[in-house]
């Protein structure tokens, strides 16, 4: 669209003389007049408070001529100003949207051109990462800024709680905003953290941001041993001296430790001081499992907390005669021994075990000739033929644990 020197303007576009000029029509316009199209527009974009800017709008069509503006109506942002070369330049001091109509004018131009735009101006703003860790652990945690790309001079900082609760033992430096402390309690805290910014050029309070951290205890375990069952628990043996040791950070302490669910294993006890499980398992047991409970202290600070621990207690082995055991009639035979065969689960040496035999009233029959002793031994010279058995019970008797058990003995005489 084109207008002829001396029409109202319209947006867009601007009317312009350009020399010589001939006579005028009925509308006022001569036939050397010239319309000249023009292009004026602001970028729409959001400025930073307290921050020195400049926006420069695009014009194009002019041809030479200087264009020159004026502010017509509406706002720019306080701070700043609209130069007579159409820039808008100057620092920002209040945040908000602003809209407004400048009027561009140009030498040796007959009429004007109104043009809208608008700027924001954005304040800073504050965030900070959620954080974790355990009581007696040390936080710090720094909060990040947005639309604040440089440091003002002069410019301070105030920040507080605005609501809600901070982790006890953490306070927020009112200078910098960094949170910091030692945790000093398990739970979930959350606290709604703003702040005041102070300039030379005025004053902006920020809106709250959440702060949040997750705070646990301390833990503590009782690692599996070395053996250990298909379902990872620990494999105790009769006779064998056991130990579970309790571990934790390197920087912790811990103490104060108490059976609050379940069984020891038998035969064995809970130091309270060390939380050591020790002792000599005395009984076969299942898979099992106990929790006990326990003061761990970092840096200074002291919670509960709980661990448990699961076994299963297992014969280290047994005493076998051998599967087939022939001898002669009217001949002394050489001794039979039993012979001690190691649970299979067992991958580390046995307990210093002592078996005892006593024949089983009711199911041992023995040649005439042939005698028994309380080791298993098996000796004499039958006089009699024919296929004998002898059940003994075995009592096994290792570091102080007593077991018992079952030996057959399967003996031919021919």
């Amino acid at each position: 669209m084109k207008y002829p020197i001396g029409l109202a303007v319209a947006a867009g576009l601007l009317v312009s003389a350009c020399g010589g000029g001939g006579g005028g029509g009925a509308d006022g316009s001569g036939s050397g007049d010239k319309t000249l199209e023009v292009s004026v527009s602001f970028p729409q974009q959001t400025l930073s408070l307290f921050q020195p800017a400049q926006v420069q709008p695009a014009l194009s069509g002019f041809e030479g001529h200087t264009p020159a503006c004026t502010l017509v109506s509406g706002q720019i942002p306080p701070g700043m100003q609209l130069n007579g070369n159409c820039t808008i330049a100057g620092t920002p001091t209040v945040q908000g949207s602003y809209a407004f109509t400048a009027r561009v004018s140009a030498a040796g131009v007959s009429n004007t051109l109104d043009f809208t735009g608008s700027i924001g101006a954005q304040g800073p703003g504050i965030q900070y990462q959620p954080a974790s860790g355990i009581v007696g652990s040390a936080v710090s945690s720094a909060p990040g800024l947005s639309w604040w790309p440089a440091p003002v001079a002069g410019a301070s900082w105030n920040y507080s709680v605005v609501s809600g609760t901070l982790a006890p033992g953490l306070a927020v430096d009112p200078a910098s905003g960094v949170i910091s402390g030692t945790l000093a309690a398990q739970g979930s805290f959350t606290a709604q953290i703003g702040a005041t910014l102070t300039t030379p050029l005025g004053v902006y309070q920020t809106a709250s941001t959440a702060y949040s951290v997750d705070v646990d205890v301390p833990t503590f375990s009782y690692p599996p041993l070395a053996l250990t069952n298909a379902s990872g628990d620990s494999l105790l043996f009769l006779g064998l001296p056991a130990a579970l040791q309790p571990r934790t950070d390197s920087s912790n302490t811990m103490g104060n430790f108490a059976l609050v669910r379940g069984a020891l294993p038998p035969g064995l006890a809970l130091d309270s001081a060390t939380g050591l499980v020790a002792g000599v398992p005395n009984r076969v047991s299942p898979a099992t499992d106990f929790e006990v409970e326990a003061t761990i202290t970092k840096a200074g600070v002291g919670t509960r907390a709980r661990a448990s621990a699961s076994y299963e207690i297992r014969v280290p082995g047994r005493v076998l005669y051998p599967d087939s055991n022939s001898v002669r009639a009217d001949a002394t035979f050489n001794t039979i021994t039993p012979l001690w065969a190691s649970n299979p689960a067992m991958l580390v040496p046995p307990p210093p075990v002592t078996a005892t035999f006593a024949p089983k009233p009711g199911n041992c029959t023995l040649p005439a000739g042939v005698t028994s002793s309380a080791t298993g031994a098996i000796d004499g010279h039958p006089t009699q033929a024919g296929a004998f058995q002898c059940t003994f019970t075995v009592t096994y008797t290792a570091n102080g644990a007593q077991w018992t058990g079952e030996a057959v003995l399967n003996l031919d005489v021919q």
